[in-house]
């Protein structure tokens, strides 16, 4: 990935959000508004994640706010889901598909890649790509050893510790959303409105460990905080912190990603090629920037011969 700036880049990307916060000057309710808005956009500690990644999202939406929040939590969907979008791609591959199937390492012999499941069973072939998010990239072994940049970039892993909260509520039928710094869900907002006039509204939080989603009388005083008048009949999140295969939400970078690790992380090791979103030159933890990595992943490997 080429910058145009690069100076001013990497004086940008050594510093984590809040830095970049405090060369601001904000009065006090600027400086709440936009540490809420943005720990629902790092999805994690705005004392971790890079500030290069939040001037990188706004960037890539013509430095307009509206545009931001329309793509990172705006009621877009896919009319039948991610599963219509995947389909037909998958279809078009004509590849075997193996579910259940956990790879535990990757080796290289000469021009063929071996990759070893869990179990056991050996898959080989000519180029691997492999798309595991940068959390998970420590769990799998590669032989021969990944560059030092890399293996440095992967022990350092991406700054999301996040909760993505929904909450089942009653009160005024109308679509609301409020911010509130320093809060376990600090972005709340309505997502749908139901026949019965009950809301689902989504929080995101930026600790995932500091939400209690089981205690419904916890979850009241936290939405009476933020937006007062609805009463919690039901919440669900899924711990993606926990979750072996991605072991955090959408990927934001921390201090140093850009001028250090980025380009070395789209470089091929021998026939070894990672790709994920997590990685795009455009939007990292999105769908758009997994498409945009596993198109120049995939070129690349059709052309190992």
């Amino acid at each position: 990935m080429l910058f145009r700036s690069a100076d001013a880049i990497a004086e940008i990307d050594g510093l984590t959000i809040r830095e970049r916060l405090d060369q601001l000057d904000l009065d006090r309710e600027a400086r709440a508004v936009l540490i809420a808005e943005l720990e629902g956009l790092a999805h994690g500690s705005i004392d971790v994640a890079g500030a290069f990644a939040a001037h990188r999202w706004h960037a890539l939406a013509g430095h307009s706010l509206r545009l931001i929040q329309e793509a990172g939590g705006g009621d877009i969907t896919l009319a039948e889901g991610t599963r219509g979008l995947i389909t037909p791609i998958w279809a078009e591959a004509a590849a075997e598909t193996r579910f259940d199937t956990p790879v535990a390492g990757i080796a290289q012999h000469g021009d063929r890649v071996v990759a070893t499941a869990r179990s056991g069973e050996t898959f080989e072939a000519r180029a691997a790509v492999v798309t595991a998010p940068l959390n998970v990239l420590h769990t799998l072994t590669f032989e021969p050893a990944l560059s030092p940049v890399k293996r440095e970039a992967i022990e350092r892993g991406q700054a999301s510790s996040g909760i993505k909260v929904f909450i089942r509520a009653s009160g005024p039928a109308e679509f609301c959303s409020g911010l509130h710094p320093d809060h376990p869900f600090g972005y709340l907002v309505t997502q749908w409105i139901h026949d019965d006039g009950t809301q689902t509204m989504i929080g995101f939080g930026p600790d995932h460990s500091a939400c209690r989603i089981e205690d419904l009388a916890w979850l009241q005083e936290q939405v009476d905080r933020i937006i007062p008048g609805y009463t919690v009949l039901d919440a669900t999140a899924h711990d993606w912190q926990a979750d072996e295969f991605s072991q955090g939400t959408w990927c934001v970078h921390k201090p140093g990603w850009y001028t250090r690790y980025h380009a070395a992380m789209q470089e091929p090791e021998g026939r070894v090629i990672l790709a994920s979103a997590d990685i795009a030159n455009g939007w990292a933890g999105f769908m758009d920037g997994a498409i945009e990595s596993g198109i120049r992943a995939g070129r690349w490997a059709a052309q190992q011969t």
